[in-house]
């Protein structure tokens, strides 16, 4: 696999924190994403930031993918919805299989379609139905396309739409714009999943470290995050919580180990499913 420059090798370290925990994780195709710079990275990461990134990533991807497993089998005719999708891997890993749309910035669409294209063609993937949706979420002319976009697509369907390693970088403004198309689109039943950073995360010793470390590496200016908290998530119109939880929780739901049960050594996420009302 050739990575195109334009790309920033830090949207491939989630993969690879996938594959290092696929026991965990359960996402199979991580791996294809994976190159000896992916690798040199993720371990530089590990040692200056955070060693645990791996099982993090696992254990958020496990906890988005079985949401979205049970949401399919239980409604029938639903659609998928990925915002910022990267390089993840769910489309592949539904069963039974549904229409799925990926949202990200034209360049990562271009390189990611072209690729399981390929890789779909050789059999090492299976065969899906994806749609591919080129934005910058940033852009208020792409949002409004989007809108229609996202309306035409799940009219009268049920959907479940993913907003993951995102929130914490859209100002407030674009998220709750977002938040609205999905209102505006998605019919009663229908949920919504993201993850989210705490206000407390500023004070966290591994938070900061990633600030510095971002700083240093790759020139990424310090920034205001967006974080909040349950009670900006119970304000959403619309919606209803189905479940908060975090890492941490999840950790004692997949695995044996407590290696994520001390803050000190924790980058905290936090994950949220909102249903439609």
């Amino acid at each position: 696999m050739e990575v195109p420059n334009n790309i920033s090798a830090t949207a491939f370290l989630s993969s690879q924190s996938r594959a290092r925990a696929a026991e965990v994780s359960k996402d199979s195709y991580s791996g294809l994403w994976v190159s000896p710079e992916t690798i040199h990275l993720w371990d530089d990461f590990a040692e200056n930031v955070y060693p645990h990134d791996d099982l993090e990533l696992a254990l958020r991807c496990r906890f988005f993918l079985e949401k979205l497993q049970s949401f399919v089998k239980e409604n029938a005719n639903s659609i998928f919805i990925n915002i910022a999708a990267g390089f993840t891997s769910y489309p592949f890993l539904i069963e039974p299989p549904c229409p799925s749309i990926e949202v990200d910035y034209p360049h990562v669409i271009d390189f990611k379609s072209s690729q399981l294209k390929k890789w779909q063609e050789e059999g090492i993937l299976p065969k899906r139905e994806i749609e591919f949706f080129p934005t910058d979420l940033k852009n208020a002319s792409n949002l409004s396309d989007l809108r229609k976009a996202v309306g035409d697509r799940i009219y009268e369907q049920p959907s479940y739409i993913l907003m993951e390693g995102i929130t914490y970088y859209l100002d407030i403004p674009i998220l709750k714009n977002l938040l609205e198309i999905f209102r505006d689109s998605q019919v009663k039943g229908s949920l919504v999943a993201f993850d989210f950073w705490k206000p407390d995360i500023v004070n966290s010793p591994v938070f900061l470290k990633l600030e510095k470390y971002f700083a240093e590496r790759f020139g990424f200016e310090a920034r205001t995050y967006n974080l909040f908290d349950a009670e900006f998530i119970s304000s959403i119109e619309g919606y209803e919580i189905v479940e908060i939880t975090d890492v941490a929780q999840q950790e004692k739901v997949y695995c044996t180990s407590e290696l994520l049960q001390n803050y000190e050594s924790l980058l905290m996420e936090n994950y949220a499913v909102l249903i439609k009302v």
